[in-house]
């Protein structure tokens, strides 16, 4: 059980920081965040911190010139008289991916977020059918979908890639990262697995180019598979 609300929950002398812990988790990830969402300054967050860290209740791990907080060093359950809290960010991302993976999949759900995008980090959470490499979702009001992250554009256009194990699996929208300047070659990708479904693809796919991941939507309702410029908030509306 990775939360069990019988034991005794780690608190804090100051109340914005438990709250933080226990009712908002997923919020933060690294002591910066921590201390921007609390409004202290990082000796105060650090000062905060210091009996849950020396007694191993929490940890720090130190990635890409930032310092993120491990919510469970001890594993889950967490052992016996160590206030428990819920995961945060940084161990959602820690629980399936390496470190360095765990922290390029933070920065892109930032940057996704800045875009106006609420992201899935629980890639539990993320409807695929087990298909590799949707590794975030995108949270619509009744739905999740799942997001490729950084796919290479042969995996793209294959018959037997992922697109195919999403439709396969019944999704009928997904999305793609793609770095800033890959756009083109992307969307070319997708149009050519569209093209070449035996029947019309009944998945269709946004593409989202960083740094903003403004999306671009393709749909096989015409036989150019043309891309079309959407809105955040036209997706919203229709999932």
């Amino acid at each position: 059980m990775p939360f069990d609300p019988r034991r005794p929950i780690m608190t804090f002398d100051d109340m914005r920081l438990t709250r933080l812990f226990q009712q908002d988790p997923l919020r933060c990830a690294t002591i910066n965040e921590y201390a921007a969402a609390t409004g202290m300054t990082v000796d105060q967050l650090l000062g905060m911190l210091s009996g849950p860290l020396q007694r191993g209740e929490l940890d720090v791990e130190a990635v890409g010139g930032e310092i993120f907080v491990q919510t469970a060093p001890a594993g889950r359950p967490s052992p016996d008289g160590f206030g428990q809290t819920r995961p945060n960010l940084w161990e959602t991302l820690r629980r399936a991916h390496p470190r360095e993976e765990a922290y390029a999949l933070w920065r892109i759900l930032r940057d996704m977020e800045a875009g106006g995008w609420r992201v899935e980090a629980d890639a539990r959470a993320v409807p695929t059918g087990k298909v590799p490499g949707a590794l975030l979702g995108l949270k619509f009001s009744l739905s999740t979908v799942p997001v490729l992250v950084l796919p290479s554009v042969e995996a793209l256009s294959s018959q037997s890639g992922p697109l195919t194990g999403l439709e396969m699996a019944g999704m009928g929208l997904c999305a793609v990262t793609c770095p800033h300047r890959d756009l083109d070659r992307v969307v070319t990708a997708v149009r050519q697995w569209m093209l070449a479904r035996p029947a019309r693809a009944g998945l269709d796919v946004l593409v989202l180019e960083a740094p903003r991941y403004q999306p671009v939507l393709l749909t096989s309702d015409d036989g150019s598979v043309t891309p079309r410029t959407v809105t955040v908030e036209a997706i919203s509306n229709a999932r």
